[in-house]
């Protein structure tokens, strides 16, 4: 699958990115537009979104804690009752 995409302009962006991202942008395409984005990129960010997301429903991951602001309150000032 990797030699299909390799090369292939995959997305669009719409601004020119910083120097210091072109080279994860423009990664593995031809030529000079540096608006042309390719698999590398998509790959990235789609695996940094995706990934806390997939580990938490597939319960790989603990939820995210509720906390009670009053708590912290009530343990900082056990004199006042709430």
């Amino acid at each position: 699958m990797y030699v299909v995409i390799l090369g292939v302009v995959l997305a669009k962006l719409p601004f020119t990115p910083m120097p210091l991202f072109r080279g994860m942008t423009h990664r593995g395409l031809e030529g000079e537009d540096f608006t042309d984005c390719g698999m590398h990129l998509i790959y990235i960010l789609s695996s940094m979104v995706l990934r806390s997301s997939v580990a938490r429903i597939f319960g790989f991951q603990p939820k995210i804690p509720q906390q009670n602001p009053f708590t912290q309150l009530q343990e900082q000032y056990p004199e006042y009752k709430l």
